[in-house]
């Protein structure tokens, strides 16, 4: 993996990436400043908000490889809700996925390549060994609950986030295949996956680290990919 690569708006005219490799950006969508509806309740104005601008910076970033404004950018989702580029955009093989946790928002895009990313702010989890015990392996369960916090939280953090690129990649659902996939507690390393999917070795799964305050896994059914990692600062100032 490169060095991040840090960009400010406007963004513009970006390649398509090479196949084998993705990009992921990053953005703290608080920076952003849009004209956005008033009157609601705050809590609801709140989540509108933050829904509009992840919007308008996920179509300004596909906009950016597809040489178009962000607002011709369209978008359908397929039956489980995994969204991508409407016909008009689909022959650039272009493919990308989005998490949003906070402030914070990635879009992960590929060429020719599914892609999944999952990014979560990292906090300490009260239940974390509950749900451990809920949603993971026996060995990862025990593994997340003989830690203290705030370890026992980001090593629940670090296993959910790795299954939900997975399946965010495969367009699939938490419950067809949340308890089918184990992964080695400490190092990462794929153990299993539902027998349909391609086979751990066939996969590239990424851990980006740095001072973000942020759990983050980036996975693709393509062996051998690199990752390059943007982030793009909305704070004019």
């Amino acid at each position: 993996m490169s060095a991040t690569e840090r960009l400010s708006l406007p963004i513009g005219r970006r390649a398509l990436p090479p196949s084998g490799r993705i990009e992921c950006w990053l953005v703290n969508v608080s920076g952003l400043a849009l004209d956005l509806p008033s009157g609601e309740r705050q809590a609801r104005a709140d989540r509108r908000s933050a829904r509009i601008r992840q919007q308008f910076l996920l179509r300004l970033i596909l906009g950016a490889y597809l040489d178009r404004p962000g607002k011709d950018i369209r978008l359908v989702r397929d039956s489980v809700g995994k969204p991508a580029l409407a016909d008009d955009g689909r022959s650039s093989g272009l493919e990308f996925n989005l998490s949003h946790s906070g402030s914070w928002l990635a879009v992960a895009v590929a060429r020719g390549a599914p892609v999944g990313v999952d990014i979560e702010r990292r906090r300490t989890l009260p239940r974390s060994a509950e749900l451990a015990r809920r949603y993971f392996s026996v060995a990862e369960a025990e593994a997340v609950a003989e830690l203290d916090e705030p370890a026992r939280s980001r090593r629940f953090l670090a296993l959910w986030t790795v299954r939900e690129a997975h399946i965010k990649a495969m367009g699939s659902t938490l419950a067809v295949a949340l308890r089918q996939m184990v992964f080695a507690a400490e190092s990462g390393e794929t153990l299993q996956l539902p027998a349909h999917w391609p086979a751990g070795q066939a996969w590239s799964v990424f851990s980006p680290s740095g001072d973000r305050p942020l759990t983050i896994r980036i996975a693709t059914p393509q062996p051998g990919c690199s990752l390059q990692m943007l982030e793009l600062d909305c704070d004019p100032d």
